[in-house]
């Protein structure tokens, strides 16, 4: 609760000198209001951490579906009924709202203002609430900075784009990464342990991400197309760029429950603070010098430096190395290079038409077939590990006897 009111005080103290810097009256009572939606939003539940702790994970799913389709429905009714961008607030009020009265229904309780033990608390959650305030800066400078120099026709594009690029990796691999700060939290104490859990779990995103942000990259017009319309076509290339330096990032994604895990949060913090002195200096020479796609590469470029700074720092926690992590996802790297080459020559010859829904589908039926291939094959040459492709078989299994043959080491 204090850390929302300081937010909040902080997001309204900056609402005159925005309203100012951008000369629009419209941002001050914007603004204001969403600064009053981060005081409502610190009044969650903090007993749901109890559900992640015992990784039962039912009840966050929950909570992040009802939330989502409350905020889409009270969104849909107000920007249809007065065609108003105030349907935006109001979704995401509605948003919050509704998750923290269902987090109180799914798990009575009733908190006190309490401050005691408030360093110990601190020393792991405050650089982890720093680290957010710097992130918060980091990714809202983008609509900031194209908006001033690059006016709000591309900010529209650049938004839209980086939104639908960003949605499968996100999706795929949220109910992944909510259980890996407490799975890798239960053997943080055996150094051993934890090394082969943080590489079994690394390898298994990104054999997930990869096939997802390639694939979006190769179907990517034809959806726009479809689900957009052609005065959208200007976003086509920045999901391309985007959904494909998004899956590359997750080869450094497990950083932070690791971190968290073994009490480096202020690693994290630092490690944030340089990702922000890189990428803002980035993303200004680059909507400068190129406009929309000129941002869109400078993101890209300080995209692959994080990476590059996560994997540096894997390597310092746990002592594995550059090449053993690349090495650990080098199946799912190779089956994507090869799902991309082979679409990407066959759909250079096929015209993209104007709500060619069969394009989209044959290409991700076709994607799947050649990516889940090519990792079977691969897999099979290399002995069949125990790693990624062996658990799924083994999930698989379950429901598909047939094959529980390939899912025996």
């Amino acid at each position: 609760m204090a850390r929302s009111l300081v937010l909040s005080a902080i997001l309204a103290g900056l609402a005159w000198p925005i309203t100012w810097a951008y000369d629009d009256t419209r941002l001050l009572p914007l603004m204001l209001v969403m600064a009053g939606i981060t005081i409502i939003s610190g009044l969650a539940n903090p007993r749901l951490a109890i559900f992640a702790r015992e990784l039962s994970f039912w009840q966050d799913a929950m909570l992040n579906l009802g939330g989502r389709v409350t905020g889409l429905i009270v969104s849909v009714s107000i920007a249809w009924v007065f065609r108003s961008y105030w349907a935006i607030v109001a979704g995401q009020a509605a948003t919050v709202a509704f998750t923290i009265l269902l987090g109180y229904l799914l798990m009575p309780y009733r908190p006190r203002v309490r401050f005691y033990d408030l360093r110990r608390m601190f020393a792991f959650s405050g650089w982890l609430s720093l680290q957010q305030a710097i992130n918060t800066l980091n990714w809202r400078s983008d609509p900031l900075l194209i908006s001033f120099f690059a006016g709000p026709t591309a900010l529209g594009h650049y938004t839209v784009g980086d939104n639908l690029a960003s949605l499968p990796t996100r999706e795929a691999l949220a109910p992944l990464s909510n259980m890996l700060f407490p799975g890798l939290s239960r053997v943080a104490g055996d150094p051993t342990a934890l090394r082969a859990a943080y590489i079994r779990v690394q390898s298994l995103l990104s054999m997930v991400a990869f096939p997802m942000g390639f694939g979006l990259a190769l179907v990517a017009e034809p959806l726009m197309m479809l689900a957009l319309g052609e005065r959208w076509s200007s976003a086509v290339p920045v999901v391309q760029v985007l959904a494909g330096i998004f899956a590359v990032q997750t080869l450094s994604s497990a950083l932070q429950p690791l971190a968290m895990a073994m009490g480096q949060t202020r690693m994290l913090f630092l490690r944030d603070c340089v990702n922000f002195a890189i990428r803002v200096p980035l993303m200004v020479a680059g909507v400068m010098l190129g406009g929309l796609m000129g941002a869109v590469f400078a993101r890209c470029l300080s995209g692959l430096i994080s990476t590059a700074i996560g994997i540096s720092l894997v390597n310092r926690l746990l002592n594995i190395g550059p090449l053993d992590q690349f090495r650990a996802n080098h199946r799912a790297i190779l089956a994507t290079l090869v799902m991309t080459g082979s679409l990407g020559l066959g759909l250079s010859a096929v015209p993209v038409t104007l709500g060619s829904g069969w394009q989209i589908a044959t290409t991700v039926v076709m994607g799947a077939v050649i990516y889940v291939g090519t990792l079977l094959i691969s897999w099979q040459l290399a002995g069949r590990p125990r790693g990624p492709e062996f658990d799924f078989l083994q999930i698989a299994a379950r429901a598909f006897p047939p094959l529980r043959r390939l899912a025996t080491p």
